[in-house]
């Protein structure tokens, strides 16, 4: 489902009422007002981009920090002092992206904790794409695991670890 069958052409989303319902009924216009980003409908415009194209610097530029995410992830609020437990929140990894150091994210547990249950982005007062970039950014980490596990020297199992993702 997209907003384009509802009338939306890009490159901002559009939908004539917030409250209606698409994909068949069963999503809620969330993005309205979004960058689109492309669309999985057939005869979308090409022009638009691909669906999952890869995150900007400027995703993260209209973030305040005003830890909204933070307060509604449902992982962080399993622990009493979430910081000293997954290191990074998500406001911070958002600060952190906003001033070019995504490095900082990528070691933190917060990232592999991610439940992907989008309540960040759907809450988020500036429409920053925060799960997106947790995605983003969990595979960019997965991909620098990797490459380091690769130049580390082979032992027993470890082959078909980097084949399979297991031993």
């Amino acid at each position: 489902g997209c907003l384009y069958l509802l009338g939306c052409k890009g490159p901002i989303t559009h939908a004539d009422c917030p409250l209606r319902k698409w994909n068949n009924g069963v999503n809620w216009c969330i993005d309205a007002g979004m960058g689109c980003q492309g669309c999985t409908e057939p005869d979308f415009p090409d022009e638009v981009g691909p669906f999952y194209e890869k995150l900007e610097e400027k995703s993260f530029s209209f973030c305040f920090t005003c830890e909204v995410c933070s307060n509604v992830c449902p992982v962080v609020a399993q622990f009493e002092n979430p910081e000293e437990v997954l290191g990074l929140l998500p406001h911070q990894i958002m600060r952190a992206c906003a001033m070019g150091l995504k490095e900082l994210a990528y070691e933190t547990r917060m990232l592999g904790s991610c439940w992907s249950c989008y309540q960040c982005q759907r809450m988020c007062p500036q429409r920053v794409r925060i799960g997106d970039v947790l995605v983003e950014l969990k595979i960019e980490a997965l991909k620098k695991l990797k490459e380091k596990l690769t130049t580390l020297q082979p032992k027993k199992g470890s082959d078909n670890f980097l084949k399979e993702g297991r031993l």
